[in-house]
């Protein structure tokens, strides 16, 4: 695997991992927490982050983004355990797909993504950011929700 993808894949696996521990230690009571009427629920954003993992995935191997796939990469309920299960098959998969890519014509492959036609690389940099943006979100909820941020955020990011 190339350089690029070999750090992208270190530096997912970290912030995946931030992910699952916030979601671990989301108490049943918060589960449905919003900070306002106007933002989803963490559970809803836990469920789109499994659905837009699919997406990506998705267009990773088919070269464009197609939202229409959405619900097909999760339609299930907001359960804790069954959104973490669809999380881990999304990346498997990404494990699967970065393997292939070196090998493959994906390396030369252009995604299409909205107005854009980026390289897999440069696709890389949207998964790793679109999950830190929600990340924010997550630790803000939780300020403002009142409780503790797990701890690997606490260790990694000094909160």
């Amino acid at each position: 695997m190339e350089p690029a993808l070999q750090d992208f894949a270190r530096h997912w696996r970290f912030a995946r991992g931030m992910t699952y521990e916030f979601i671990e230690g989301v108490s049943e009571k918060n589960w449905l927490f919003t900070p306002h009427s106007a933002s989803s629920p963490l559970a809803e954003q836990f469920r789109h982050m499994a659905q837009v993992a699919g997406v990506y995935n998705s267009g990773l191997r088919n070269g464009a983004l197609n939202w229409s796939l959405k619900k097909d990469s999760y339609d299930g309920p907001l359960d804790k355990a069954m959104i973490v299960a669809s999380l881990r098959d999304h990346d498997a998969d990404l494990d699967a797909l970065l393997g292939e890519v070196y090998s493959s014509d994906l390396r030369d492959r252009k995604i299409d993504l909205h107005d854009n036609r980026v390289g897999v690389v440069e696709f890389t940099y949207v998964i790793l950011h679109h999950e830190a943006v929600h990340q924010g979100q997550w630790a803000m909820y939780a300020k403002l929700g009142g409780w503790e941020l797990p701890p690997r955020w606490r260790f990694s990011w000094g909160h």
